[in-house]
């Protein structure tokens, strides 16, 4: 488990900037730009473009992974206490690692595909139930997690 604050804030009605920040040290930007529908629509779909970076260091050995990904957002509301969703996305990752003196010792560049999909019950507090499976250039085993979280919406 990790703790997670995200902020986001409306430029316009259909565009969106965030900042997020969790406890185990990775932190980024993104933004959203809605292209179909509206805030009243059933049914909603966004683009974005997000930078996320997550520095680890152990044992004299520091990975600095950087994480590019252009994700899709697609969402049916059928009614206002319950959402459906999937959000396709890719991922460029730059994962370099260097010892403890600063030498360089191997740069690892892979390219993340897949989609999470899921499900939001509940209206400013809401529960979370969510599946996610993507695959690599570098694994021939695909990856695949189920989440569940507590949203609470502050405004």
């Amino acid at each position: 488990p990790f703790l997670e604050t995200y902020a986001k804030y409306g430029i316009t009605d259909k565009l969106d900037v965030g900042a997020k920040i969790t406890v185990i040290g990775t932190y980024g930007v993104d933004a959203k730009y809605q292209f179909l529908g509206d805030q009243d629509s059933k049914l909603a779909g966004s683009i974005g473009l997000g930078g996320w970076l997550l520095n680890i260091e152990s044992g004299g050995i520091e990975n600095n992974i950087f994480d590019l990904t252009v994700p899709a957002y697609f969402s049916y509301h059928p009614s206002d206490w319950l959402g459906i969703y999937a959000s396709p996305r890719y991922t460029f990752r730059n994962n370099r690692v260097t010892d403890v003196d600063g030498v360089k010792k191997d740069a690892f560049k892979s390219h993340w595909y897949g989609v999470t999909g899921g499900m939001r019950i509940g209206k400013k507090t809401a529960f979370l139930l969510e599946y996610s499976y993507f695959g690599n250039n570098q694994n021939s085993s695909p990856l695949s997690q189920i989440t569940g979280g507590i949203a609470i919406g502050i405004n």
